[in-house]
């Protein structure tokens, strides 16, 4: 009789790598989806305790993930580096550093109050006069002059939004330009989404009006930017160190902080090397 034919071979699964900057530190959902397959709604991240992440079940099946930088260093007993290092701004910045405001009752996401230091403040008040000249109030031309050089072009950038509404709410109320209080408002509204480094880069660079005390010292190290892959579909064969050892002392140290003469950013290149799961080369 004749003999029925083999099962077919189970289905391979794809080689899949997910990388990126997570803009993230630690456990979020996302991680949870990659590494464990699903998010449930009962899933808490360590940083909101108290915020529902989802309200249904979240699944993917590509794959069981791991992330190739702290699993190579993991191999080798030693610590993973950082992917992004820059200069430590909060203390110079907000008063109480980057604990100003806390979580709620709860245990939910933190509503952070922002209250700048005298210093932050004397820097935007600084980079004010410049911008008008001495006057009391920013017209429409010093309010274009301003977006210009911080984003060297007209309809970009968050401040730019901020400023024309408002600049809308002024007129609406039949004034003609924005007080170093809307200014400082622009800008107190940067810090509580946590960019902290563009409005560094705003006051420092673009204005010549440096926050004094910003960026001395240690610097801020994390690890935002990752490189998931499959592991059931890839094999991780090694990862690159992204900066030596000197280096990487010094930029840790504030002595030479990211970016600089040799990294063009404060993310550092993540770089891995796979081969096919189940090859030989």
């Amino acid at each position: 009789a004749p003999r029925p034919p083999p099962p077919p071979p189970p289905p391979k699964l794809p080689a899949v790598v997910v990388c990126g900057d997570f803009n993230e530190e630690g456990e979020s959902a996302v991680t949870q989806l990659l590494t464990k397959g699903d998010v449930a709604p009962e899933y808490r991240c360590p940083s909101y305790p108290g915020t529902e992440i989802t309200s249904k079940v979240k699944k993917q099946e590509l794959d069981t993930f791991v992330d190739a930088y702290p699993s190579a260093f993991a191999a080798t007993s030693t610590p993973c580096p950082p992917s992004f290092i820059a200069p430590n701004l909060d203390a110079s910045f907000v008063e109480g550093g980057a604990a100003a405001g806390g979580g709620d009752e709860e245990g939910g996401a933190a509503q952070i109050t922002i209250r700048p230091t005298p210093q932050l403040q004397e820097a935007l008040a600084k980079a004010f006069r410049q911008l008008t000249e001495g006057k009391d109030e920013m017209d429409q031309p010093c309010v274009d002059k301003w977006l210009l050089t911080i984003n060297r072009q007209l309809g970009r950038g968050s401040e730019f939004r901020s400023a024309q509404a408002k600049m809308e709410a002024v007129a609406a109320q039949g004034g003609a330009g924005l007080s170093l209080q809307h200014f400082t408002d622009c800008y107190l509204s940067e810090l509580q989404e946590g960019k902290f480094w563009g409005v560094d880069h705003d006051l420092r660079q673009a204005l010549g009006c440096a926050v004094a005390g910003a960026g001395e010292g240690p610097a801020f190290q994390t690890l935002f930017d990752h490189i998931f892959y499959g592991a059931q579909g890839l094999e991780l064969l090694c990862v690159k160190e992204p900066l030596s050892p000197p280096a990487l002392a010094q930029a840790l140290s504030g002595e030479n902080p990211l970016p600089n003469e040799d990294q063009p950013s404060d993310h550092l290149m993540q770089t891995a090397v796979f081969r096919f799961a189940g090859s030989s080369s």
